[in-house]
Formats: C-alpha cells, structure tokens, sequence
C-alpha cells in the first residue's frame, strides 16, 4: 500500500538529490533559515471500491523559499528544473509510479516563493489478508 508519507518521502528524495537543498515537511514559526524547499499534501480523499481495491487522490504542493533576493531568471532555471524531474510522473517505489490527474501547476508568490502543485490521482488493490478461509465444519452431538 501507498500512503502520504510514502508520496512525501519520495518528493523529499528526489528534490533533495536534484538541488542539494534541505526539504522540510513541517512549518516553522520562525521561518527558514536558508533555500530550502518545503513539501505538504492537500485534501487527500482515500475510498475503497468494494473490498479489493483503495482509491486516492490527493493534491501535494511543493514551495520554494528562496532566501535573499533572486533573478527571476533563478527561480525559472529552478520551475524548469523541477518540470523536468517530474513531468512524467511520481516514482514512489521501484514497484509503483504515479501519473497526474492534471498537468503540473506553478506559481510565483507575492513574497518571492515558487509553488507547483501537482494533482495525484491512484488505484491499488487491497492485500489479500494473510490466513486460510474457514473450512464448513461438520459436527455430531453424542447423547449419552
């Protein structure tokens, strides 16, 4: 089974290993202290269809927080850079790879900061549970 912490942790891996930036996954009051990029998922809607399969969907927002002031030309070189690493998709797993329900989305905020928003949308089957099915079992009643 896929969960939000796996879709998180694999965002965190990939982005970390392309930018060489920190990744974080909670707010700070304080704000950060240096680039970095920070990761959080939106209205996620788990439902199951029947008994054998989960769907999902979930909206997941990536920010950059650029510290200090940057070229525009900057932040388009890092917009580019994270439309190449996820255009085609989200690997989570080696076994499991995610495409979007909607095309990529990014925004500049008034303070600077870069958002994408990605829409994800997957379907897997349920585990079979472990055990074997109940057997019908005769039983006799001795009367003594």
């Amino acid at each position: 089974m896929i969960y939000e912490t796996d879709i998180v942790s694999a965002l965190s891996k990939q982005i970390k290993a392309k930018f060489g930036k920190p990744v974080h996954t909670r707010n700070t009051k304080e704000g950060f202290k240096e680039d970095c990029f920070f990761i959080e998922t939106v209205d996620p809607q788990v439902s199951s269809i029947g008994t054998e399969m989960r769907e999902t969907s979930l909206s997941v927002r990536v920010t950059w927080f650029p510290l200090g002031r940057y070229p525009q030309k900057d932040l388009w070189n890092v917009r580019k850079d994270l439309e190449e690493l996820f255009f085609l998709g989200l690997k989570v797993n080696d076994d499991f790879y995610i495409s979007y329900e909607e095309p990529l989305s990014f925004t500049q905020t008034s303070a600077g900061n870069l958002e994408m928003l990605m829409s994800l949308h997957y379907i897997e089957d349920l585990p079979e549970e472990d055990g074997e099915m109940l057997k019908e079992l005769e039983t006799s009643i001795k009367e003594e």
